[in-house]
């Protein structure tokens, strides 16, 4: 039954997404400038930055794609939750779903599988861009703790998407917390450069952020083909937050639910 409703949720996304062909297009050569920039700046800055990248056995451009790369999950998981609901608000379609018999989770999962996917895809295309056209090689990677870390990285920062989500159920706008963690994570999660350029202080920041452990330890499996055992600090920490944010996020979104439930405020936006 859920199988069934996820697949009409995406055929939806698809159908709709498929619409606008020129927003497709631009996403693409947004995805070939956002590479082909970082590969000159690296060309530029790239032997300064090598001092700080000898854990991964890299230069800095092979160090950054792996770092645009899979940030399109985390902007993913962050943003897909609450822009969905916004937009169901909005369209004056997000009563009529939440009275349905399906439960949240499915609603929720049904609302991303589209956008998840297609973060894959922009990953994929990232990696093959910095492979096929600039000379980005592999080291031996770990695919498995690679995909282990990922799905780790992707529970982690749904939960906060989710709790996201919440907020825009009760304040009926969009919130800016889901764009605040998003800067904060791009600045001090070793997103663009290693955290290690910071100063000690502010470094502080970075160790207490999940994307810092999450981009480390995929660095680690593709670059350098870490070992799943020398991988453990990492993914460690990884489960930790989940098993922290996972049930926080469950409880935040089923209380403004019914909250809004009661106030009769799901047909208002």
């Amino acid at each position: 039954m859920i199988f069934k409703k996820l697949t009409a949720f995406l055929k939806k996304d698809i159908k709709v997404f498929t619409s606008y062909k020129l927003s497709f297009l631009m996403t693409c050569f947004g995805m070939v400038l956002s590479v082909t920039t970082f590969y000159y700046i690296g060309k530029l800055f790239g032997k300064s930055a090598n001092q700080y990248l000898t854990a991964y056995k890299t230069d800095y451009f092979p160090f950054v794609l792996v770092g645009i790369a899979f940030y399109a999950y985390l902007s993913t998981s962050l943003r897909t939750f609450s822009s969905h609901i916004r937009e169901a608000q909005v369209t004056g379609v997000l009563e009529s779903m939440l009275v349905t018999p399906s439960s949240f989770v499915e609603i929720i999962a049904g609302m991303s599988v589209w956008d998840f996917i297609f973060a894959s895809i922009r990953i994929l295309v990232y990696l093959a861009l910095g492979i096929c056209f600039f000379g980005v090689r592999f080291n031996n990677p770990n695919i498995l703790a690679a995909l282990l870390i990922l799905v780790l990285t992707i529970v982690c920062f749904s939960s906060i998407g989710i709790m996201s989500a919440g907020f825009i159920l009760i304040f009926k706008r969009s919130e800016p917390i889901g764009a605040f963690i998003g800067a904060v994570t791009g600045l001090f999660g070793g997103v663009y450069f290693p955290v290690e350029v910071l100063h000690p202080k502010l470094q502080f920041i970075s160790y207490i952020l999940p994307v810092t452990y999450s981009l480390r330890g995929l660095r680690f499996a593709l670059l350098t083909g870490y070992s799943l055992k020398a991988l453990i600090p990492d993914i460690a920490i990884l489960s930790l937050f989940c098993l922290i944010l996972a049930p926080l996020a469950i409880i935040v979104f089923k209380y403004t639910l019914r909250r809004v439930k009661i106030e009769g405020g799901l047909a208002h936006y």
